[in-house]
């Protein structure tokens, strides 16, 4: 008598589907990662409040203009935090910018790391 083995397959199948619901949108890709450097960061006053503010640069090396969302994350000793940013850049070329998230208690800044790069070629 045989078995049917349709539940592992679509179990596997529910299980890849899902392995991509954190968040990320459906049609965007991983990047290598170089796409994305952080030129500085710390805490800074702005419009009277203390931010954790980092400073960026993406750069697209490919033949098409290529939306990226990038998830940076703010460590601290003692507070952690992460902020997407999406911008779309031109082919072959670059954009600037920053990101920046409330750093409450004045706590001493620690480090700005790109921690997800995604892209979605358009």
């Amino acid at each position: 008598m045989s078995r049917p083995v349709a539940a592992p397959t679509v179990v596997l199948l529910l299980l890849a589907a899902l392995s991509g619901c954190a968040g990320d949108p459906p049609d965007a890709a991983p990047a290598s990662g170089k796409e994305v450097e952080v030129n500085g960061y710390g805490t800074e006053l702005r419009e009277g409040e203390l931010v954790f503010a980092a400073e960026y640069t993406i750069r697209n090396p490919g033949p098409a203009p290529v939306e990226y969302r990038i998830r940076f994350t703010f460590d601290g000793p003692d507070f952690s935090d992460s902020k997407w940013v999406t911008r779309t850049v031109r082919a072959g070329g670059s954009a600037v910018g920053d990101v920046a998230t409330p750093w409450p208690k004045h706590h001493a800044s620690r480090e700005v790391t790109v921690a997800q790069v995604l892209e979605n070629p358009l």
